[in-house]
């Protein structure tokens, strides 16, 4: 607690010199370039939530996590397609984590004792294939956070079981990424493999880089693994892992891994930013609570998005990327805090 104490005494003064200095870091925060557009419902006036992609066309789920009411939208006229898909799977099941890519969804079921609450249950890890579900795993503890992707080439799940928690910590399970081949899932057969990586989470494989985050230290607040570093290895050579981002939370990655749409939590407010790997410097995105709202890669527009509802917002990558990702900048807290980011605001959406 010392070392944080001293920590924030010395934003407080580094805040000090922003506003003795005013226009130091303005030139250098800028209002995010946006396109907004409105999607075109029809007849329903459910806008649904994120689901996945297929292809180039992103998925919402207009139904619930039991019943699932999928629809795709084209991203040229940014119509629901007519031809939606109906996945009931079963009332009774408590079920949820979906992840979608084309014909597979990934999903878990929970299973608990109400009447015995020492009992920590399970969860079991179900990939569907059309109307086939193939069991993958079973992870000890219900409550359990876990992470998963599907790789930008579609060939492999990537699941990630560490938990920012420290009890429900367990190094047999956590210290590692599980990998299935995709290929094989899809033949029904199931191909694990496992790669070792102590304190490491939300694993993403893109353009033969695995993208993921390490806890390196413990979070003073909560007494947990929740303050994060990002890092980039070359695909199957963990020990060559390069860091590029510090206390920093992987929102989504761009297919070929060279920009990373991250949520800084350095700065107040977790603000959301967009970084850029081979530079290790970052800028942010202002203008909208980015931060509040599911956010994706569109693979059709060739950039981040964010489904705001009815609306959904992309995102111009940034033209410059002045600050260092792998640094504090005290200079940024001040005008994360107050009435300085209002100037940024984007008009309301209408």
């Amino acid at each position: 607690m010392k070392k944080l104490k001293k920590l924030m005494v010395a934003a407080i003064c580094v805040a000090n010199a922003y506003y003795a200095n005013p226009q130091d870091m303005r030139p250098k925060l800028v209002q995010a370039k946006e396109t907004v557009v409105k999607k075109v419902l029809g007849n329903s006036k459910n806008t649904g939530e994120f689901f996945g992609r297929s292809g180039t066309k992103i998925v919402f789920n207009r139904g619930s996590d039991n019943n699932l009411s999928l629809f795709y939208l084209d991203e040229q006229n940014f119509t629901f397609l007519p031809d939606g898909k109906e996945i009931y799977i079963s009332k009774e099941r408590i079920l949820y984590r979906f992840n979608l890519l084309d014909s597979l969804i990934f999903y878990m079921e929970v299973f608990f004792d109400l009447n015995n609450p020492s009992y920590e249950g399970y969860r079991q890890l179900i990939i569907r294939i059309f109307d086939k579900e193939i069991l993958l795993d079973s992870i000890f503890n219900c409550d359990k956070q876990i992470h998963s992707s599907f790789s930008g080439d579609g060939k492999y799940l990537i699941i990630n079981t560490l938990d920012e928690r420290p009890e429900m910590y367990d190094p047999y399970l956590d210290d590692q990424f599980i990998v299935y081949d995709v290929d094989d899932l899809r033949r029904g057969k199931v191909t694990r493999s496992v790669v070792p990586c102590q304190y490491c989470a939300s694993g993403y494989l893109m353009n033969n880089k695995l993208i993921f985050t390490q806890s390196s230290e413990r979070d003073d607040f909560e007494g947990g693994y929740g303050w994060h570093d990002i890092y980039v290895a070359p695909w199957g050579k963990l020990k060559d892992s390069v860091k590029v981002a510090f206390r920093t939370d992987i929102i989504a990655v761009s297919p070929d891994g060279r920009y990373i749409l991250v949520k800084r939590n350095d700065l107040p407010n977790g603000v959301c930013a967009i970084i850029d790997v081979s530079k290790k410097k970052y800028q942010l995105l202002l203008g909208r609570d980015y931060n509040k709202y599911p956010a994706f890669y569109s693979y059709a527009k060739e950039k981040f998005a964010f489904d705001f509802g009815e609306h959904i917002i992309y995102v111009d990558f940034p033209e410059e990327y002045p600050f260092d990702a792998l640094k504090y900048d005290w200079q940024l807290w001040e005008p994360m805090t107050v009435d300085v980011r209002k100037q940024f605001q984007h008009e309301p959406l209408k």
